[in-house]
């Protein structure tokens, strides 16, 4: 039997593109931890190179927060105006709301629920 792995949604969601992202800021995190993992092995002209890297990087990170405030903002002007039609979002028990997770296999959301982080 020839299984196959299940198709990508042609249209790609802003929830589904937020948690790619998640995972790939978590992966960004982790190449950092790698960095000072590694520091004390690098020879002196690579840790310039690693040090030239730094502003770019921080100015990605500026570029990156910019942008989620603007579409923070879109998603809670849409979120209002689509409010009365949704029901109250859950919440865990400590009135902090509750996030879907997607299951990294199946490409699809499940009914889990994780705490979201505060922010």
């Amino acid at each position: 039997m020839d299984s196959k792995p299940p198709a990508l949604p042609k249209r790609s969601l802003c929830a589904d593109n937020l948690f790619l992202l998640g995972e790939l800021l978590q992966g960004a995190a982790e190449y950092l931890s790698r960095c000072q993992e590694t520091l004390e092995d690098e020879q002196g002209q690579m840790v310039e190179l690693a040090c030239e890297q730094i502003s770019h990087l921080k100015q990605m990170v500026e570029i990156l927060d910019r942008k989620l405030k603007e579409l923070e903002g879109h998603l809670r002007k849409k979120g209002s105006s689509s409010s009365t039609r949704q029901q109250p979002r859950a919440t865990s028990g400590t009135g902090a709301p509750r996030r879907r997770v997607r299951n990294r296999m199946a490409g699809d959301w499940f009914g889990e629920w994780s705490r979201a982080p505060h922010s």
